[in-house]
Formats: C-alpha cells, sequence, structure tokens
C-alpha cells in the first residue's frame, strides 16, 4: 500500500487522474489592490461580515443537492475527512489535497480500499444532541453508509442526491476507533476527490436518531457552529467560533455573519458603505459599479461553472436526436462570452472541466450552423420550425432573462420560437429535478472532480440526471472512467465521453465559462478562492482592523 499527506504520487496516480483532465482549469486573473500573501502575524476575533443571496433551505446535503445557501454554512460546520487545501500559497486551479479529520491514509493498488487513519483529539460541537463527544471510525461508517443510504436503515429513505460520489460503496470497516477501512466493489477511482469535498462531511448519528433526519440541526467538528437563537431567516444566519475545535489557535475569528441578501445591487451598495466585508461571484460589469464606489477594494477574478442547457431527452420535441442536434447548432458561445462576460471566459462542453480540450478542438467540434439546424428540424417533422415553453427564474438576478433574450434570438435564427415563462427558482428548479421541463439552463457545478459532471448529470442511476439521458455507449465510458487508475487513460474516456456527447447523442450541451469574482474589504486578510473547494475559503480568514 502507498501512503498520502498532500499532494504525493499516490495523489497523481489515485486521485490526479481525476484532476488530470482538468489540471488545465481557467487561470485566474491576479489580485488587485494588493497581494493575498500577508507578511503580519494574523489577528484573533471580529466579525467577518459575508453577504448570500438566499437562505439555506435545509442541512442535508443527500436531500438538497447543491442548494449554495446550504452548502455554504455547512462547509463552516462539518467537515470531511480529507480538504482541497486554500490559501495564497495555494493557486486557484491547483488540486492539493490535505488532512482534515484523518491525518493520513492509503490506499490499495487496485483503488478499491481506502484506509483512513483519524485524527487524535477530535471532538464534535458541544451542542445537543451530539454533546461534544469524540469523534471515531463509527461516524465516518454511518456518515458513508447515510450518504450512499447503504444498509437496510436508510433504504425507505428518498434517494441520495449525491450517492454517485460513493457509488459501489460495499462496506465500511472499523477495527478501532481511530482507523476507518473503506471498500469498493470495483475499483472508484474519484473517491478521495469526494472525499476531500464537503459533500461527503462526517455527519452525527444523534441528530438523525433525534430528530428523523438531518434537515432541521447543522451540528459538526468544523471550526463554525450556527447560533439559531441569534440569527433570523431572510435577514441574516450567526456562524460562531467553535471553541472545541480540534485545530489549535483557528479559527481566526470570533464570528461569521452570513447576511441575507438576494439582489446584487443591494450586496453592492453594502459593500461600498462597509457592512458588507465579502462579496462573490460577480459578474464583470458588477464588479466594475462595485469598483468605483470601492477603488481599495481587493479582487480575484476566475472562471465560474459552465452555463448547462438541460434538453429533456423523455419530452417532444427533444426526445428526437435531430431536434437536439439543432438546437445544439444554434449556440454561438462567442455572442455568450462576448454579452455577459465582456469578452472573458472560454468555451465549454459537457462532461468535462476545462482543459480537457483546447479552445482550438472545442471550435471544431462544435460548429454553429444556424442554416443546418432548420434543416434538421424540417427532417424531424417541423419545416415550419418549433416553439417551445422556456421557464426561466424571476428571483435570481438578471442573469437569467438575459440569458433566455440571447437564447432566444440565437434559436430564432435555427428555427426555434423560445417563450419564456417566469417563475419563483423554487418552481424553476423544481420542474428540472422531476424531468418535467423541456429547456432550461443553469450554471452547472464541477464538484471535486470531473465525474460530478459526467456521472452526476449523465449516469442512469444519478438522483442529478434530469434530462433521463440513458445511452449505453455512453453508460459504459462513465463506468471506465470511474474504473480507470491511470490518468492519461483515464482522460482519453472522458475525452471520448464528452465528444460522443457533443458530437453523436446530443445529449448534455455547455456554453461558456464566463468570469466572475470575488471582492472583499481589505482589512481582510487570508482569504483565497480555489475551484476544487465548495463554500468560502474563510478558514484561515482574519480582520486587520
Amino acid at each position: 500500500m502507498k501512503s498520502g499527506y498532500t499532494r504525493t504520487a499516490l495523489f497523481v496516480t489515485v486521485v490526479g487522474l481525476a484532476l488530470s483532465v482538468g489540471c488545465s482549469t481557467p487561470q485566474a486573473a491576479a489580485p488587485d489592490g494588493g497581494t493575498a500573501v500577508q507578511a503580519t502575524t494574523p489577528k484573533v476575533g471580529g466579525v467577518l461580515r459575508v453577504r448570500a443571496s438566499r437562505d439555506p433551505s435545509d442541512w442535508d446535503i443527500t436531500s438538497t443537492g447543491r442548494d449554495v445557501g446550504n452548502n455554504e454554512l455547512r462547509a463552516l460546520a462539518q467537515q470531511s475527512l480529507l480538504a482541497f487545501k486554500t490559501g495564497p500559497d495555494v493557486g486557484y486551479n491547483q488540486p492539493v489535497i490535505a488532512p482534515q479529520l484523518a491525518e493520513r491514509w492509503e490506499v490499495s493498488p487496485d483503488a478499491k480500499t481506502y484506509t483512513f487513519h483519524l485524527r487524535k483529539g477530535v471532538k464534535f460541537a458541544d451542542a445537543a444532541p451530539v454533546n461534544g463527544r469524540a469523534f471515531t471510525s463509527a461516524d465516518v461508517r454511518w456518515s458513508l453508509e447515510y450518504i450512499a443510504r447503504l444498509g437496510p436503515a436508510f433504504s425507505k429513505l428518498p434517494a441520495s442526491n449525491v450517492s454517485y460520489m460513493l457509488e459501489g460503496l460495499e462496506k465500511v470497516e472499523t477495527p478501532d476507533p481511530a482507523t476507518a477501512v473503506v471498500s469498493f466493489k470495483e475499483p472508484f477511482a474519484p473517491f478521495l476527490n469526494y472525499v476531500a469535498h464537503p459533500f461527503v462531511s462526517m455527519l452525527a448519528h444523534e441528530v438523525y436518531d433525534k430528530d428523523g433526519n438531518l434537515k432541521d440541526r447543522l451540528t459538526g467538528t468544523g471550526p463554525f457552529q450556527v447560533d439559531e437563537a441569534a440569527s433570523q431567516k431572510g435577514a441574516r444566519w450567526v456562524m460562531r467560533k467553535n471553541p472545541a475545535y480540534w485545530d489549535g489557535g483557528k479559527p481566526y475569528l470570533d464570528q461569521i455573519d452570513v447576511l441575507v441578501l438576494p439582489e446584487d445591487v443591494t450586496a453592492i451598495a453594502a459593500f461600498r458603505t462597509k457592512q458588507v466585508d465579502l462579496v462573490t461571484a460577480l459578474l464583470p460589469h458588477q464588479g466594475s459599479d462595485l469598483k468605483q464606489g470601492s477603488p481599495d477594494a481587493v479582487w480575484f477574478a476566475y472562471s465560474q461553472n459552465p452555463m448547462h442547457i438541460y434538453l429533456n431527452n423523455t419530452q417532444k420535441p427533444f426526445d428526437n436526436p435531430k431536434v437536439r442536434q439543432a438546437f445544439f447548432l444554434t449556440v454561438d458561445r462567442d455572442e455568450y462570452i462576448k454579452v455577459l462576460s465582456e469578452g472573458s471566459g472560454g468555451w465549454a462542453t459537457a462532461g468535462t472541466l476545462p482543459g480537457t480540450f483546447t479552445q482550438e478542438e472545442l471550435k471544431a467540434m462544435l460548429p454553429h450552423d444556424p442554416a443546418k439546424a432548420k434543416a434538421l428540424l424540417a427532417e424531424a417533422g417541423y419545416p415550419n420550425g418549433l416553439a417551445v415553453d422556456t421557464p426561466f427564474p424571476t428571483d435570481r438576478g438578471d442573469i437569467y432573462p438575459t440569458r433566455l433574450q440571447l437564447m432566444q434570438a440565437q434559436a430564432a435564427k435555427g428555427g426555434f420560437t423560445l417563450t419564456g415563462k417566469g417563475l419563483p427558482f423554487t418552481q424553476y428548479s423544481d420542474l428540472r429535478r422531476k424531468a418535467q421541463h423541456t429547456v432550461q439552463f443553469a450554471n452547472r457545478d464541477l464538484t471535486a472532480d470531473v465525474d460530478s459532471y459526467l456521472s452526476g448529470t449523465f449516469d442512469p442511476s444519478s438522483g442529478n440526471n434530469y434530462d433521463r439521458v440513458n445511452e449505453p455507449k455512453l453508460n459504459q465510458l462513465i463506468q471506465a472512467q470511474r474504473r480507470e487508475p491511470d490518468p492519461a487513460k483515464r482522460t482519453a474516456i472522458v475525452r471520448e465521453a464528452a465528444r460522443y456527447l457533443a458530437t453523436e447523442c446530443f445529449c448534455g450541451l455547455a456554453v461558456y465559462y464566463g468570469n466572475v469574482a470575488d471582492y472583499w474589504q481589505p482589512a481582510v486578510k487570508g482569504y483565497r478562492p480555489n475551484w476544487f473547494r465548495n463554500g468560502w475559503a474563510i478558514d484561515e480568514a482574519w480582520l486587520d482592523r
């Protein structure tokens, strides 16, 4: 067995294979207004004020999937066995795995068995019903079995939205309280990446035992814990420093106030008046507005997750591959980048991380041909064009209606008439989750590993296969890349799967990676985003004020 600590040879051969197709992730611009590397000693104390666009809906990752409002706070309170390292010494596109609740680990040569040696002295937060007890290997077993829905205890629960991260989990053995041995039925290449992500957090079974669910109570081993009494839905969520946190001297902050500001314009105004210390993922034009009123703001630009268009494979008209292909041909990626990202960004294709294909390869592989689209629609039985209902959320800012307007204009050139219908985001999302949509669009999260996009979106067993894609050849490729422990071979499989999606079955349509940026007040130190990290990278942040 080989053992791992950070980015060792094991990481390159077992974890890096998952990231080898994504190591050329979008290059981030250097921060403006100063470097993130601080020469001074971090100060302890203070309250950091962070903007959130919405309230969390509940705390159970298996039921809420990728609801960002939940994930940001959860990642402060709960932790995984491993973690993607962040900080000023780690590049935005660097996937560096580091210990978290496990201090070291070992992987069998066939990538089927993973042994974790747990950190000593870790405790859950001192809150009912867990009451500060020690974290042990039994918690690893319970957490992984719950997330994977493994065993009779969880057989009656709804399917887990993130079970694909533990696909093929066979058993978790606990030879002693400090050791957990995780075994899969088949080689499972992405596992270390997934277990370094907050979606595979370590959970407390007492909460489930008492409440019958994990939706209503958030507790964990993390540096901050939610103060429900001080929080007010729709206004503010208070995360207080965990005095029992295992990493001595951290966190530096006493408290994080998460301010719920749904409108970007309100968040920008709050930043200008220094009511907010950190706002994330602003579009280029929004960032320009912010900097006009806050010229001393520190900022960091990076590429956003890709815009993904969902075409329901089980409902007319997109059950017809020719109609799907016609729609693909209407998409003008350069126009999206020009209009929505001020010309900065890159072409995207479904099922991959950036860098899997060069931009030149993508432009050769993804033609824009409205005339051919019209001809294909005629062949499919729509010689006079095709009208399609296209809902969009009305409570997620300007980006959705702006994207819809672009999509409508482009699709019209290929014979499609997209009839927009505004809905609250909850209804919009629910249509997709139930596969009752026709066309929808959203940014598609890339979570820790390329498999999260490829398998998480297109595997028939995935709860996130909203378009109900079920292509035998694609299914074989998805499973092959999960089983392949060689980075180069796995990259080749992923490329083949992505090419098949985009040029043969026309089942997955990604458009572009647009640039966004995080902005923070000069007093905030030690903050730096990272592509592979979900949640605010503020574990080591501190305030110089």
